[in-house]
């Protein structure tokens, strides 16, 4: 195996750095994958700034060739057996290229030099490419590059503008947020004036537009504006529409949103027709065949997956807009070029559900499973739809059903063994939970249930054997807490004690002898979370906010979706004065969708405290529509948010 690694080709001062990067990001690409060459390229990106507010930035490229001592230190840091740089000097015009080849030992390397005028660019990028897979040894790679133009001057304009692609990529969130997209953008516009069938161009041009809105970098209007003419020079695709439509969802522009998508709907539905109607490409369609930018194939029309994504995304905008009828026809377009899970159709079930048409769901789901019955997933789909509607046999038998019927039953055991375990027929739900991960040993979902059937029908001694699975699968951290805790308390009965004796001194109002048992517990068992749970209540409960606080952190930083720990720490944070970054924190969590209703009743209460009445009683009066008026457990709470 050869490591090669390639370095950015240096620049006079008349030549645009961008050009440098990536002609030498163009000859490295030509050896990525290739049995017997391990290629890599070194961007000289570096992260100015600290405190994690670091931004991307490029190191500077100097006016002549790398120095030996710097070859040679880069060939032992990298362990590279060849090193490849080089040094791009000319007018615009006329251009001299000098490509060196330096290998352990030999820092210096060999040069060669390739003199080229504009026109002849390809040539000589050719000719170095050769000599390259020459001295490496490759002669498995490809025999010449592939441009996609033969328009020297538009491939030019398309390096300059897919250097801003690739920083993008590379520095992602690092990016500078005023980042100048326009003349990215504008070098993609240029290359298709050049060759307007270069398709390459077009799609960097999209795809630079997708990074910008995913990192919100740039101007919004740039962006738009850019966008709009690529739209105008493509009419017929309609991708640049739906990312307009994403850059409007960005900015919280919903009825443009809802514009974009829906010309981007209409153009996808009628290349759809068009393609499957057509016998001679149009001139229209000539200039740039959309067939062959990533849309699909000229007779079998647009991707599936965009449609499906396009019509998703109109669908979600419109639900948001209130204009569900709408939303409810996007979703059910996106079911038809969706897979069998038929996502879309999940989506579209709360709506249905708050017009009272749940009982619709069962049906469309059957019409999935009417299309093919050998497929698992609408099965799987009809039979959770109809437990939730308390037809519990109803599933089961479906169930059953599919069993004898489609490709894949394993994935059906999967679901039929939450049903006889919710049965209590724990033999075969254990049996069903088996076969499954006999197939799939790492689904960490199903590890957790398959251990909770194990406890339930009395085969404790197993559980713990199945949890060690679970820590193994790499869990999220919240079921890594659940299982780390359960784990301890099988194989530490004795020690747990601690816990149930705090629980019992608590019951009777001993808060101070709750806390020196658990201070003991923890000191040794720091990663319980449970014990630290406890504990951050306890503190708040003895005014001792400094301790609450490290309690309710450390809860935090081992089990970070306990919603108890953040109530804990809000209230540590008001005892200590700090009332304004406990309604920080609180809004954080709701602002992220976290809405229970502790965690919004809290932030109630903070916001009265800090005199934000208005907000408390806004509120007050979302809760009561939620949970209704007579609930007494938290009347007296509200109407603190409602009082003066």
């Amino acid at each position: 195996m050869s490591k090669v690694t390639f370095l950015p080709f240096n620049v006079t001062e008349a030549i645009s750095p961008a050009l440098g990067r990536q002609l030498s990001s163009l000859l490295c690409e030509q050896f990525l994958g290739l049995e017997g060459v391990e290629a890599q390229y070194a961007s000289y990106l570096t992260t100015q700034g600290s405190n994690g507010e670091g931004v991307a930035i490029y190191g500077a490229l100097p006016p002549e060739m790398n120095s030996e001592e710097m070859m040679e230190d880069v060939l032992t840091k990298t362990e590279s057996d060849f090193l490849i740089d080089g040094l791009l000097t000319g007018t615009g015009e006329a251009f001299t290229l000098n490509v060196r080849v330096a290998t352990q030992g030999n820092p210096g390397g060999s040069t060669q030099t390739y003199d080229f005028v504009k026109d002849g660019l390809f040539q000589a990028l050719q000719n170095a490419y050769a000599d390259l897979r020459s001295t490496i040894g490759a002669d498995q790679a490809e025999p010449s590059i592939r441009f996609g133009t033969d328009h020297a001057e538009a491939f030019l304009h398309f390096l300059e503008g897919y250097d801003t692609i690739s920083y993008l990529q590379q520095a992602g969130p690092r990016s500078r947020k005023d980042l100048d997209l326009g003349a990215a953008f504008d070098h993609f516009l240029a290359a298709l004036k050049e060759d307007n069938s270069f398709a390459g161009a077009f799609e960097a041009g999209l795809r630079l537009g997708q990074l910008a809105i995913a990192l919100r970098v740039g101007d919004p209007r740039v962006i738009e504006d850019r966008l709009k003419s690529l739209a105008a020079g493509v009419p017929e695709d309609p991708r640049p529409f739906y990312l307009l439509g994403e850059l409007y969802v960005a900015e919280n522009k919903l009825p443009e949103a809802v514009q974009a998508f829906d010309k981007a709907a209409f153009l996808a539905d009628s290349h759809k027709v068009a393609s499957a109607d057509a016998q001679t490409p149009t001139p229209a369609s000539d200039e740039i065949n959309v067939a062959d930018v990533g849309t699909g194939g000229a007779t079998s029309g647009m991707d599936p997956s965009f449609l499906a994504a396009l019509y998703t995304r109109l669908g979600l905008v419109q639900q948001q807009m209130g204009m569900l009828a709408n939303a409810e026809i996007s979703f059910k377009k996106a079911a038809q070029y969706e897979g069998p899970e038929k996502p879309s159709l999940d989506l579209l079930a709360p709506i249905l559900i708050e017009q009272k048409r749940q009982h619709e769901l069962p049906g469309l789901w059957r019409e999935v499973i009417d299309q093919d019955p050998t497929e698992a997933w609408p099965w799987i789909k009809y039979a959770m739809v109809v437990r939730q509607q308390d037809r519990a046999d109803d599933a089961k038998r479906a169930l059953e059903d599919a069993l004898e019927r489609v490709k894949e039953p394993v994935l059906v055991k999967r679901f039929l063994a939450a049903i006889e375990a919710e049965r209590e027929n724990y033999d075969r739900a254990m049996d069903l939970y088996e076969d499954f991960l006999e197939e799939y040993p790492d689904i960490v979902p199903v590890l957790m249930e398959y251990a909770q059937t194990l406890q339930a029908a009395g085969r404790k001694h197993e559980v713990p054997d199945v949890l060690q699975k679970v820590l193994e699968s790499n869990p999220d951290p919240n079921t890594r807490a659940h299982a780390s805790a359960w784990l301890f308390e099988l194989q530490n009965p004795k020690r747990v004690e601690a816990m149930k004796a705090a629980h019992q001194k608590v019951e009777n109002e001993d808060f101070q002898g709750a806390v020196e048992d658990l201070e003991k517990m923890v000191e040794w068992m720091d990663d319980y979370w449970k014990g630290w749970a406890l504990l951050a209540n306890l503190y708040n409960r003895l005014q001792r906010y400094a301790d609450a606080e490290r309690a309710a952190k450390q809860t935090l930083s081992i089990f970070p979706g306990c919603e108890p720990a953040y109530i804990d720490l809000a209230n540590a944070m008001v005892g200590q004065g700090r009332a304004h970054q406990a309604y920080q924190l609180l809004a954080q969590l709701v602002n992220q969708g976290v809405r229970s209703l502790p965690i919004v009743l809290e932030l109630g209460m903070v916001a009265k405290k800090l005199g934000r009445t208005d907000e408390a009683r806004m509120i007050a009066k979302s809760i009561r529509e939620v949970v209704g008026k007579d609930n007494p457990e938290i009347e007296n709470a509200l109407q603190q948010l409602e009082g003066p």
